[in-house]
């Protein structure tokens, strides 16, 4: 196999190297520790010497080497605390106005209280379409998708404190980049809440039609006491909920349990007794009843393709973005928005009938679900901690238990792949999910399965896989007992 045939893009797959020659080799002692120690004793080995792959790509850069720093130097002034972040206060204004914002570091401890704040998931759009906005007193160029978000989440009377990965880090410095997906994870969970921006519909009636049969799905699972399923809409000038400086929205926010808006609530009504799964018609019905009733059908799966169809969702960064939110997280499309936890409930109905439905026409379901199981795991994963210690030690089994159902990595990255989440970076495919805990890691405790570098490309990235595969399983050799 020859490296330097390798295109700088491919997906490589290598079999029958020798990964004990010495460009490979990583010295790990003490079998007899337990497995995480080894582990991070693998993470933390130093290379013996640099991979070279041939002309088609760069070696491992070596660790301490200065970035170069981009022009806009004076906006991005370095980040020196290892939990060090930016985020973004967004000035009051209407969405006809030109945006203002203010650029300025912030510290994420581990063990104390973080700043407020709020986390843009958006998908970028393309990188030939952008707008100015001012910053710092300096203008910049934003992608006009990021725009258009800042714009909707912007409020009329107050400032707004954001994170937006487009504006808050550096994306003209490599090194700064592999720093900040590294706290990925803490960013996302010291959230308040998620604001998922899915971009603008044709139409209003577009995300009122999708959202009415989201909720109509929902309401199928409720006992008769439970409060039904909604979704409601914003005006142009403000956002009904916004993030109060001394307390955080919960699970009770009433976007969950308000009364819908007047255009809206007469269509859950009538979707709440109207089966989505099925088209059988009382004893009786006519045959132009069964007919409406058929149609009604058709056209509410119709409403969901656009909005399963929409790019966020095949985006590989917004698994952890929405897995590691809180309960109050909620999409917003245009003018509309819905709970998060609904649209996840909705997508476990959806797959639950996949048997009974054309789940080839809503491929985006299949991605919501992957994202909603690994939300409520992080949910539950989320309680055991917090009731975890002296008082909590039966938690524990549960804690293990967990663990044991989290995926490898490998099965998680093999997933995405086959379900063709995509990034703009093919680095990302694997960068973009080191923040979601599984077998081999925990991210909360600065475990990963492999330390995002920005200076190595897509090649290199593979064969660091490679080796962390082979390191692995030449752990779990060493670990099992001679028969």
């Amino acid at each position: 196999m020859n490296p330097a045939a390798l295109r700088h893009d491919s997906y490589i797959c290598i079999q029958d190297y020798n990964f004990t020659s010495p460009p490979f080799t990583r010295e790990v002692h003490n079998r007899s520790a337990p497995r995480a120690e080894q582990f991070q004793a693998i993470q933390n080995a130093p290379m013996t010497a640099p991979v070279a792959l041939g002309p088609c790509s760069t070696s491992f850069p070596t660790p301490g080497a200065k970035s170069t720093r981009p022009s806009s130097g004076e906006l991005y002034q370095p980040l020196t605390h290892p939990n060090s972040i930016r985020l973004l206060e967004i000035q009051p204004g209407t969405l006809t106005e030109s945006i203002h914002c203010r650029l300025f570091v912030s510290h994420l401890d581990r063990h104390s209280p973080s700043p407020s704040y709020e986390a843009i998931s958006y998908v970028w759009g393309s990188p030939d379409i952008r707008e100015s906005v001012r910053c710092n007193e300096a203008t910049i160029r934003i992608t006009s998708n990021l725009a258009a978000a800042l714009r909707r989440f912007r409020l009329p009377t107050e400032p707004r404190v954001v994170w937006a990965d487009g504006i808050c880090i550096n994306q003209a410095d490599d090194s700064e980049k592999g720093h900040q997906v590294r706290l990925m994870r803490l960013i996302y969970k010291r959230a308040a809440r998620v604001l998922v921006w899915l971009g603008q519909p044709s139409s209003d009636e577009q995300p009122r039609a999708a959202f009415n049969a989201l909720c109509a799905l929902v309401n199928q699972t409720l006992s008769p006491t439970d409060p039904p399923a909604t979704w409601d809409e914003q005006d142009d000038t403000s956002d009904p909920h916004p993030l109060s400086s001394s307390s955080r929205i919960n699970s009770d926010d009433s976007l969950f349990s308000a009364t819908t808006t007047a255009s809206s609530t007469s269509s859950i009504s009538s979707l709440s007794s109207l089966s989505l799964t099925s088209t059988a018609e009382p004893a009786g019905s006519s045959s132009s009843a069964k007919q409406r009733s058929s149609a009604i059908l058709a056209d509410r799966w119709a409403a969901l393709a656009p909005f399963f169809g929409l790019a966020w969702f095949r985006r590989v960064w917004v698994i952890q973005e929405v897995a590691l939110s809180s309960a109050a997280t909620a999409l917003h499309w245009g003018r509309a928005r819905i709970a998060w936890a609904l649209v996840a409930r909705a997508t476990d109905r959806i797959v639950a009938l996949k048997h009974r439905l054309p789940l080839h026409r809503l491929p985006g379901a299949l991605h919501a679900h992957l994202m909603g199981d690994l939300w409520q795991a992080e949910q539950r994963r989320n309680v055991v901690v917090v009731v975890g210690g002296e008082e909590g030690k039966g938690e524990g089994e549960k804690g293990e238990k967990e663990e044991e159902q989290r995926m490898t990595f490998d099965e998680l990255h093999a997933k995405t792949i086959a379900l063709s989440f995509v990034a703009s970076d093919p680095r990302d495919r694997v960068y973009g999910l080191l923040g979601i805990p599984t077998r081999e890691t925990e991210p909360d405790e600065g475990l990963l399965y492999l330390e995002p570098d920005y200076g190595v490309n897509l090649v290199g990235v593979h064969v660091r896989l490679l080796q962390k595969r082979r390191m692995l399983l030449l752990l779990e050799n060493s670990n099992t007992p001679s028969p």
